[in-house]
């Protein structure tokens, strides 16, 4: 099955009536049981294969459906994408990835993303609803050990999650992690993006430092910087950065210090930190060599002969006092950085002043050209009043 099967001739006549519910026959193929979940990237169901069991204790094959939002159904081009998606993941064999079925059309939805069913929980209620506490190192390198191997086999053959965060990892009634929407709720959140003109891609609190940056390619080095964090959140309780504004988290993950985790050694607060390196080519080289660290930071900072992190308070962010941990950096590096954050928050905030009335009017022609006006006249200012006062 091929891209060009979207247009193969088969009819899509979606109805804004027609919505998934339990006992729906779909495709012909499968009933649906229940509804997992629902959200930005649409709803997932349990579903059956139809099929009459031969004996009462015959356990009929069950798999997951994805229904892609309607606004993305209804984009040829942008179905296309999530389509190609699905396929590009089908590719993947990995105990501990997701395994991706053949998509199905139906004659009412469109064509359906079909996954394995991995019972159990998301790591997020692994971590903070069944335990009801912050894990331990040994357990977190436990849990995210084979979820960095299953990251560097996919890196290896070209493909990216693009969207880590602990509820993409469910863990199995055995304790077995197993990553879920491999590329597919990344290319969902996406197109989004596109038909409805909003930033919608990505998780903000695990988004890379490039993601935030406009037209920065993606590689498997910000797969490995939402892994760190990840490990960061199972390790502390909180992410390293949080706002509900936007703009606030971006400027935080393009320039401020990786907070440290108090209560754990330095040499612990050094390898997450260098997950979290602003620049990817700071990182460690693969996600595996992360969990590496991870397991004996104490040996990894002495065999990498790295110099001993730097301690800062940063004020509280909860009842514990914070500290921020980074490598020590040259002041050349320091100015780059801060040169940067200015132009960063410049660009965005120009953007909005000089863009936002025309996206408000739904011109986009224009729109475009005064928020790369805006933005480029507002990266100039920012960096210039972020040299001269920053310091």
């Amino acid at each position: 099955m091929s891209n060009s099967d979207l247009n193969s001739g088969e009819t899509f006549k979606e109805s804004v009536f027609v919505v998934p519910t339990e006992g729906m026959t779909i495709a012909d193929e499968y009933v649906l049981l229940k509804r997992l979940g629902a959200g930005a990237t649409g709803e997932a169901w349990l579903a059956e294969k139809i099929g009459e069991r031969r004996h009462e204790h015959e356990i009929i094959p069950q798999v997951v459906l994805k229904f892609v939002p309607g606004e993305v159904r209804r984009d040829n081009t942008e179905m296309e994408k999530v389509h190609s998606a699905h396929l590009s993941a089908t590719n993947l064999e990995h105990s501990n990835i997701c395994q991706f079925h053949q998509p199905i059309w139906d004659a009412r939805f469109g064509w359906l993303p079909v996954m394995e069913f991995i019972p159990g929980t998301t790591l997020r209620e692994h971590a903070h609803i069944t335990l009801k506490r912050k894990l331990e190192l040994a357990e977190v390198v436990r849990l995210l050990t084979p979820i960095a191997n299953a990251l560097d086999y996919a890196h290896e053959r070209g493909i990216l999650h693009r969207d880590i965060k602990p509820a993409n990892i469910m863990v199995t009634p055995e304790g077995k992690p197993v990553i879920i929407d491999f590329g597919l709720a990344a290319q969902i959140r996406s197109s989004m993006s596109t038909v409805s003109r909003t930033s919608t891609a990505g998780t903000p609190a695990f988004k890379a430092p490039e993601q935030w940056k406009p037209d920065q390619p993606l590689d498997a080095k910000t797969d490995q910087y939402a892994l760190g964090v990840v490990a960061y959140e199972l390790l502390s309780g909180r992410v390293p950065f949080d706002s509900d504004d936007p703009f606030t988290l971006g400027f935080q993950v393009v320039s401020a210090p990786v907070p440290g985790i108090a209560e754990l050694p330095n040499a612990v607060n050094w390898v997450l930190a260098k997950a979290l390196a602003k620049v990817r080519e700071e990182r460690f080289a693969s996600c595996t060599d992360m969990m590496r660290a991870l397991e004996s930071p104490a040996a990894y900072v002495q065999e990498d002969k790295q110099p001993e992190p730097v301690l800062q308070q940063v004020g509280q962010q909860d009842q514990n006092a914070a500290t921020s941990v980074q490598p020590r950096t040259s002041s050349g590096q320091r100015d780059t950085r801060e040169w940067g954050a200015g132009a960063f928050i410049g660009f965005m905030m120009g953007a909005g002043i000089l863009g936002g009335p025309f996206y408000d009017v739904g011109n986009d022609v224009l729109c475009s050209i005064m928020t790369l006006v805006g933005g480029s006249i507002g990266a100039c200012i920012g960096a210039a009043i972020h040299k001269e006062f920053g310091n």
